[in-house]
Formats: C-alpha cells, structure tokens, sequence
C-alpha cells in the first residue's frame, strides 16, 4: 500500500516566505557593518550602496519599459 504524499503547491509563492527582520536583526547587521568598515567607511559605503541601488532600478525600469514596447509592437502583428 502507498503512502499518501504531503500536497505540493502549485507556485512558488506558497513555499517560499521572507524573513522578517526586526529592530533586533537590523541592529546586529549594523554593529557587524560597523566593525567590518569601521565608523569612517561609512558615508563612502552607504553613497556606493544607494548608487548601486539607484542604478539597479534604473536598469530595471529600463528592461520593463522594452518588454513593454515589444509588446505593443508584437500584438499587432499576431492579431492581423
């Protein structure tokens, strides 16, 4: 006789989860960034961080703007 198998979701949605980061988490990231970078460093690495993030979503905004496009190009020419 077979055992029943555990239901498996249908997306990944279901199975993943985001921890949650409290009060307590992020101060202990920011002692460990302190003592990695030192109190000088960190001006320069929060500017690098906030540029990087700047150009990440730069990049990203870009990318969805020409899927948009294509699929605007495209949908004409499948429905004729």
């Amino acid at each position: 006789m077979e055992q029943a198998r555990p239901h498996k979701p249908e997306s990944c949605e279901e199975e993943t989860e985001v921890p949650h980061l409290g009060p307590l988490e992020l101060a202990i990231i920011l002692v460990i960034v302190i003592m990695i970078f030192g109190v000088g460093k960190l001006p320069e690495v929060g500017s690098a961080m906030g540029k990087a993030i700047r150009g990440f979503r730069q990049a990203s905004a870009g990318v969805e703007e020409e899927i948009k496009r294509e699929a605007k190009e495209e949908l004409p020419k499948g429905s004729a």
